[in-house]
Parts: structure tokens; sequence; C-alpha cells
């Protein structure tokens, strides 16, 4: 018997990645913290994944994508490990985007202390939209929030419910489309070296936690931001001296 026509629209509807792109830059604050005063730290990105300046690239996305009901299924390659003074060593591998009734979330497999932790949902995000035109579906800079396993993951800095960097998918269905460039934005760093290594750039004035409102973790170390107080403490006395002067 002949395949009824739902089944056909629906065969005729899915349709393999042929490639795929996810740009994340995780959070800004945190990487000012991992690179600044107080985490003197780096970052280093391995198996392919690609560094424009403020987000990273995870490439070579592979899965499957419904187009009539724009749901998405994509594994990518590459990873990124923050490492800091403070005993900070956190490494995002094994990035997976699920969309699903225009809701997206982005995964990553969590090594932390040692221990890899699988398929962590770290944040959700915002994916009306995302509908393929000439083979390709592009979503842009959706914002981003932390949910409760990520804030887990970054060992508490983060409350839940935290905006995180905004989340670009590119997915190409036709063998043909070519994926947007990767934006550069502003390290000076060669986005096709890999691993990449960042080390300390432009000191961070405090800890990512300070500006987001969270408990500072154990892991970033009572006497940093002992020692970070103090510098602002001995700041203020001097701008009130040079007022009074």
């Amino acid at each position: 018997p002949s395949p009824s026509p739902s089944a056909t629209r629906k065969k005729e509807s899915a349709a393999r990645v042929e490639d795929a792109a996810v740009d994340w830059g995780v959070r800004r604050t945190f990487r000012e913290y991992v690179t600044g005063s107080v985490g003197r730290g780096r970052w280093a990105l391995s198996g392919g994944a690609q560094d424009g300046g403020a987000v990273f690239r995870f490439p070579q996305g592979k899965g499957t994508y419904d187009a009539g009901s724009e749901k998405l299924e994509a594994v990518f390659a590459g990873a990124v490990r923050f490492t800091a003074a403070d005993g900070l060593d956190l490494r995002l591998a094994g990035l997976t985007a699920r969309v699903s009734s225009g809701t997206g979330t982005l995964l990553a497999d969590v090594t932390r202390g040692g221990a890899t932790e699988k398929a962590v949902p770290l944040v959700t995000f915002a994916a009306g939209g995302l509908a393929p035109e000439d083979g390709l579906a592009v979503l842009t800079e959706a914002p981003a929030t932390l949910t409760a396993e990520g804030a887990k993951a970054f060992g508490s800095l983060y409350r839940a419910g935290t905006e995180m960097d905004p989340v670009s998918l590119a997915v190409a269905l036709d063998a043909k489309a070519e994926l947007p460039a990767l934006p550069d934005l502003g390290t000076g760093a060669d986005p096709s070296d890999a691993p990449a290594t960042h080390s300390a750039g432009t000191p961070a004035a405090r800890p990512a936690a300070a500006e987001s409102g969270s408990r500072t973790p154990l892991a970033v170390g009572g006497g940093a931001a002992i020692a970070a107080a103090v510098a602002a403490v001995l700041y203020a006395a001097r701008r009130r001296r040079a007022r009074n002067t």
C-alpha cells in the first residue's frame, strides 16, 4: 500500500544535518574572572573549536532537523577548558543543541574536579523562527538563561536564571549551503588555531560572582576575595584624599 499523505509529509520534512555550528561565549564576566587578577588563568580550545574573541564556535554539527516542527537535535565537535589559579578547572565538550516548540537547550559534557557528567543542560534559549531558507537555518544571538543544572556545573558561581551569553546557531540542510563566518570580536587570535590558549589579559575588576549577585563558591578562594576587598578600600581612600587636596 502507498504511504499515507501524513507519513509522506513527515518523511519530506525530516532532513539530515549536513553541517552546523553553534557560537557561544559562555558569559563575558566569567571569561574576565578567569583571565583577570583574581583567576589569573586561561582557557584552551581543542577538538576543532574556534575562538572569535568574545565567542567560541563549536563546529561540525551532525544530527537531524524537522522543518515541519522546527525540531533540531545536533551534536558539535570541540571543547573549551577553563583553568584558574584559585583551583577552577572546568571543561565543556560534546556540546549539543536541542530545539523543540520554539525553545532551545544547549547541553554539554561537563568535567570538573576530574569527574565528567554527560549531557548537562547548561542554558535554555529562545529558538522561534528557526526555519530554513535556501537550505540554511540560522538563529542569531538568541537570549540564553542558565539552568539549575548549569548553575551546579559552574560551581554555583551564578544562580539559576542568570542571563548568559546569547546562543547563535547555523544549520545547513543542503550540502551546498555555507555557514556564516565566525565573527571576529576583537582579541586578535587566529580562529584556525587549535588548541588556542588565552592567558591573562585585561584584569577583571572583580570576580564574576560579584557582578551577578551570586554567592562566591569556595573554589574562588577566600584569600583572593579578601585581597580584592582590601584593594577596593585602598582605592576608595586614595580617591577621597585626591578630592581633598
